[in-house]
């Protein structure tokens, strides 16, 4: 297997920079575009090590409970993502989601962004966009109303967010108010998990699976390698969904583009504000590691995995470029250092599988390397970070 040189001579004012940036997550907070809010502050909690650092969505809240209207034939009008999303973000810098057609997948189908402990995850695995489970981006909402959109899946179980009814079909046609109310509160929890939650994709579907549910997508898509090496761990009734969750939560997923499209071409994306706020998280992340590894040479080392890495490039270095007041020549050299130090790439185009065998940085990285990279996702005992 070739060596791979990783370069560390970053200009040390360039890497004071990124360091700050992840000193802690006040700055991070304040790019977040869907409008986070903490529940303890320092008014409320002078002690923090009191404090439960709770994330809420308030006004995300608020859009959902419109959207669930609309998904139960109960809205009026036309209900749309990209309206409500660019109408939610308005006070953060940058631009807008552009999107001038009515591609039903596009205004309708939900949005996934952030999955996982994005403050503190070891692998993230960032694709481009979220699919449609083979709606055609053809279908456009003049001809389709929400509520129709989600009833795709019952004229062919093959098509439509079959997933997304999953999480939101619980029936409310109680007397029991308490326990109605609980069901409205869920479903608002589980659609806003979708779009920005605490558990990683992995953790989801293995819990599911557990349950006696089928193998999810991402599970069957990209995690086969990862489920089959750790099938002891994963699929021991002994062990709990906690236990579980506590290593699996280890990946966080992001996507670049939130909304959904059945291919790449159909997004019709351009670089907008919620695209920054995933590359702002992986520079904070990087910066919060290089803080805490002074103190600890053993700590491990959080690896990010590409898809559409060209377009993921831009959007880090347009993040470099707003976040730290770079030049051209010192967002590329910043970037670089990055790619050497932190970065991973998939070998296939076609293929965004996390695998022994499709993780490349200039050559592939191999089972040794992999196992070691992934050993943070179950029981075993060696932990080391890819070189």
């Amino acid at each position: 297997m070739m060596e791979i040189k990783v370069i560390n001579n970053l200009d040390k004012n360039v890497k004071n920079k990124l360091k700050k940036f992840g000193e802690d997550d006040s700055d991070l907070n304040s790019l977040n575009p869907y409008g986070l809010e903490k529940v303890d502050d320092e008014e409320t909690c002078p002690n923090e090590d009191t404090c439960s650092n709770e994330e809420t969505y308030p006004k995300l809240d608020k859009i959902i409970k419109q959207f669930l209207k609309y998904y139960q034939g109960d809205g009026e009008g036309v209900f749309s993502w990209v309206k409500e999303l660019n109408k939610l973000a308005e006070d953060i810098e940058g631009e807008n989601i552009s999107y001038d057609g009515d591609s039903a997948n596009q205004h309708y189908g939900l949005p996934t962004h952030i999955n996982g402990d994005y403050k503190n995850g070891l692998i993230y695995h960032c694709l481009f966009n979220a699919g449609t489970n083979d709606v055609d981006d053809s279908l456009k909402t003049n001809n389709c109303s929400l509520e129709e959109y989600y009833k795709i899946p019952e004229k062919d179980d093959e098509k439509g967010p079959k997933d997304i009814n999953e999480l939101i079909s619980k029936d409310e046609d109680l007397k029991d108010k308490i326990k109605k109310d609980k069901i409205k509160k869920d479903k608002i929890k589980n659609v806003r998990n979708n779009i920005i939650g605490p558990d990683s994709l992995l953790t989801k579907e293995l819990k599911n699976e557990r349950n006696g549910a089928e193998r999810g997508y991402y599970c069957k898509e990209y995690y086969q390698e990862i489920l089959e090496k750790n099938k002891d761990f994963y699929f021991n009734p002994d062990v709990t969904d906690e236990e579980i969750s506590e290593k699996t939560n280890n990946m966080v997923n992001i996507e670049l583009y939130p909304l959904r499209s059945k291919d790449k071409k159909g997004a019709k994306y351009k670089l907008n504000k919620f695209s920054l706020f995933g590359a702002y998280i992986i520079l904070y992340r990087i910066g919060k590691y290089l803080n805490e590894v002074k103190g600890d040479r053993n700590i491990k080392k959080p690896i990010f995995i590409f898809r559409s890495f060209s377009d993921w490039k831009d959007c880090i270095i347009a993040a470099i470029k707003n976040q730290f007041n770079f030049d051209k020549d010192t967002a590329n050299e910043l970037f670089e250092y990055l790619y050497d130090n932190f970065f991973l790439e998939f070998s296939s185009y076609q293929s965004g599988s996390v695998s022994s065998t499709n993780l490349v940085k200039k050559v592939r990285i191999g089972n040794e390397r992999f196992d070691k990279m992934t050993a943070c996702l179950s029981d075993s005992e060696s932990e080391e970070s890819v070189k």
